[in-house]
Formats: structure tokens, sequence, C-alpha cells
């Protein structure tokens, strides 16, 4: 009995073994039977076809499943498409690739379809302001280029349209100043001292980004002195700006800094200035339409060279009333008659700025006439980013701006004219050009036979009049144009 039970025992684990759970051959002894094969005729054949079960593969969020002959791997998700990522089989309908939307591509990697995108312009939309006494003054179109991305307005920064020519105003004349002059002025702030740069400059004004009204510390680091006497000024400047005054006062430069949200590794057609040990790489940008200050949530910040103030008639004039040679008039305590004074000196462009703010002539020292006076000429729009953080610190908000090897240097290097420096500052900064004051030469004929008297004006400026001339049995009454 117990011999027929083992036996019966062994059968039914052999005819169980024949067929896997789904059906499947599984092989064995005793297996090769007209129930496993179905069929036991001789020289028959059993016609059989393999199982397979799909494996899942995981990818990660930008990637999707590549099949090739010898491999099947999550890859990099392809140009042109945005891969979230999942589990996927080699029967998928996508792989886990998804093609971006018509007309929009995608760089390798993306993973939402909000990182399509395609390429697009933006068209500058503000004219630089032409230079007084200026006419027939035309602008250049200038577009900056960048992405558009699905569901999102186009990211090119917003540019100016720069300049392209103008014609002055009779009684002036255009003229044009070539980058390494101005380069060559800003450079008269430093002076070699023991192997470091220090900065000669007799004054600087600024206003932190945030406008708060206080003095800045002077930069007194290793191996530097004081830089500047510095006075903070929000009054006179918009946040974000700084005035340096030359040693001498014959000539000042702004500098404007942004803060925003254009990063320039992130823009196209930004010029990369290189890459120190010590810092990220600075970008340069051409016409960028930034304004000093904080704007935007971004915390990128720019810099610019944006204007230089020269010497004007008006300001020969008041260097004399500063330096004592010339005396105010005995009333001039009255507002009225001191400009009416004034008026005979100066030109109408002045007077109409005194007219305009008051102020100006009740200040003892001359020196707000004297910033009054200078030519204001606009540098053009070039932009160069501050990667280094600690240049936005207040307490370094002055060396930020005036720091000899940056930005200038680098850019200098930046554009690779090493034969030729002077045409790689006009590659970058270009010249600065304004309507200049006509010279006009007098000849003053007393017409009794002395010699002619020769002097000369300023177009626009005040003509000085020769002492009277002594002429016996008449009486002087004035000087006339020669018709």
């Amino acid at each position: 009995m117990k011999k027929y039970f083992l036996s019966s025992m062994l059968v039914m684990g052999l005819i169980s073994s024949v067929f896997g759970a789904d059906g499947t051959i599984t092989g064995g002894a005793g297996t090769c039977t007209v129930d496993v094969l179905g069929v036991s005729d001789n020289n028959a054949t059993a016609n059989t076809i393999a199982t397979w079960s799909l494996i899942d593969y995981e990818c990660g969020a930008g990637q999707y499943l590549v099949k090739s002959e010898t491999d099947i791997s999550c890859q990099p998700c392809p140009i042109g498409s945005y891969c979230p990522g999942g589990k996927f089989t080699v029967e998928s309908e996508t792989n886990g690739a998804n093609a971006c939307p018509t007309d929009y591509t995608s760089d390798a990697g993306a993973v939402g379809e909000n990182e399509c995108y395609m390429g697009c312009e933006l068209a500058c939309s503000t004219n630089v302001e032409c230079p007084p006494h200026s006419n027939n003054c035309t602008h250049s179109e200038f577009k900056t280029t960048g992405k558009q991305f699905s569901g999102s307005a186009c990211n090119a920064y917003p540019s100016v349209c720069p300049i392209a020519d103008f014609g002055c105003d009779t009684g002036y004349t255009k003229t044009t100043i070539p980058a390494k002059d101005i380069f060559y002025k800003y450079a008269s702030f430093i002076e070699e001292h023991n192997g470091e740069d220090i900065f000669n400059v007799s004054l600087a004004l600024f206003c932190t980004l945030e406008g708060k009204d206080y003095t800045s510390p002077n930069y007194d680091g290793d191996n530097h002195d004081k830089l500047i006497n510095s006075i903070s000024d929000c009054d006179f400047l918009t946040p974000g700006q700084m005035l340096l005054v030359s040693p001498d006062m014959s000539f000042s430069f702004m500098v404007d800094i942004s803060k925003n949200e254009y990063n320039g590794a992130d823009i196209p057609g930004a010029i990369k200035l290189g890459e120190e040990e010590y810092s990220s790489p600075d970008y340069l940008l051409y016409n960028a339409d930034f304004k000093p200050g904080v704007t935007g949530q971004g915390d990128k910040y720019w810099v610019r060279y944006s204007n230089i103030f020269l010497p004007t008639p008006d300001t020969e004039i008041i260097y004399r009333y500063i330096s004592g040679e010339l005396e105010l008039p005995s009333d001039a305590a009255d507002q009225e008659k001191l400009l009416a004074w004034l008026s005979t000196m100066f030109s109408s462009d002045l007077i109409k700025k005194i007219q305009q703010n008051p102020e100006l002539i009740a200040d003892e020292s001359g020196m707000a006439l004297l910033f009054a006076s200078l030519r204001d000429i606009e540098l053009p729009n070039t932009w160069i980013s501050m990667n280094n953080d600690w240049f936005a610190a207040e307490a370094f908000f002055q060396y930020a701006f005036i720091s000899w090897s940056w930005p200038l240097i680098g850019v200098i290097e930046a554009v690779a004219f090493e034969d030729n420096p002077e045409q790689g500052l006009e590659a970058v900064f270009g010249g600065a050009s304004y309507c200049n004051n006509n010279t006009i030469n007098i000849n003053w004929n007393p017409d009794n036979g002395g010699a002619h008297i020769q002097n000369m004006c300023y177009y626009d400026g005040a003509v000085s009049l020769p002492a009277d001339p002594v002429k016996p049995g008449y009486t002087f009454t004035g000087w006339k144009l020669v018709e």
C-alpha cells in the first residue's frame, strides 16, 4: 500500500511539472507526450512559439528609453523633445520622449514642455537722447536675440536704439571724442603708488542702489590706501549712480549700476570677458536698456560708464569766479540783478539751468554752478556684468565702480585686439559725439588810425567788448558790425 502511494505521488509530480502556471511548456522527464506536444505519429512535428513578458525601465526626468542592437538604456532627452521621466518598456508609445509643439525645439535633456522654445528677436524701443543743439538726428535699428519658451514671452534683453547720425544747429560743429581719449581721461584718475593702484580724484558723489543716504566707508583693505573723498548725495544723483570728479575738476565721469534679473551667461549675444581663478566671468552687452538702481526681482549686477562731463566756455568763467579773479557785483544779493549780470557772460543754456534751479547761484563756493556748466556727453550704452558679489556690498560701493583692473582692462583683453588696443577700445565703446560751440574771431576796428583789436567768443556765449576807443572831437557810441 505504501509503495503504491509513493508511485502515485511520483506520477502526479511528473505530470504537474509539464506546464507552467501560464501554460508554457516546462519540459523534463516524461513530457514528450501527445498531451504536451499534441502529436504522437512517427516523425510528426510539434510547433512551439516563445512567450515574453515586458521589462519595466525607470528613467529619470530629462531622460528617455533607447533600444539599440546591443543595449537598452536611459539616455538624455533628444533635441526637440521633452522628457518628464517615468517607467517605460520597449513597447511604450513614446519611450518617454514627447515632441515639442510645432515650430519649437529644445536643448538636450529638457524635462517639460515649458523648456521648448523658438528663436525670437526683440527690436529696440527707446531712442538714445539726441545731443543738445543737434538736428536731423536719426537712430539705427537694433535687435537682440533670445528664446521664446512655450507659454512665455521672448527673453531677449531690452535695448535702446543708438544714434545713427545727426547734424548741429547754426553756430555748432559736430565733434567726436575717440574712445581712446575717453579711456585716457578715465585712466588719469590713476597714479602708481608702491606698486598698487590708487584713485586720484578730488571728489566722488554717490547714491547707493537702495537710495540710502549715508557715507559708506572708503575701502581700506590690504595694500590699498584710502581711495576717494566720498560724499553720499542722493538728492543730486539717483540710486545706483556715482560721479567721479578729476583732481583739477576739468572733467567728470558718471557711472551707473543696475541690479536686475538678466544673467549674462544665459543671454544670447552677451560677450564673455574671461574667467579668473578667483572670480566668475563677466559679460558685456551692447545697447542694453538697463536703468540704474534696483529693477525687477533679480540679483545680477551690471555697470556702465554712462556720461563724461567736459568744460564749456561757461566753465572757464566760473573757474575765474571760484579763484577770485571774477568778483560779483555789489548788489549780488538781489537774485534778479545777479541773474541779469550773469546773463551778460554766460550762455543761454546755463542761464536756462539757473532759471530752472535758482539754488545754483546760492552756492557761495560756486561748486553747484561749476557742475551745471559742464558739458554732459552721453557715452554708448555698454553694460558689463559684475559677478563678484562683494562689489555690490554697501561698504565697497565706491570701489566697485572705479577699480582699475575691473572692468575696463578686462574688456580690452576680451576683444583680443592685442596688436592695436586702441581699436579694441573703439570696438567696445565707440566714440562720443556732441555739438560743440563754434569759435568766433572778432576784429575790432577803432577807425582812428590805431591797431585793430583781436579777440574771440564762443557761439551762444558772451562777447567781451574791448576798452572804448578814443577819437578827438567824437563821443564813442558803441561798436557796429560791418555790413
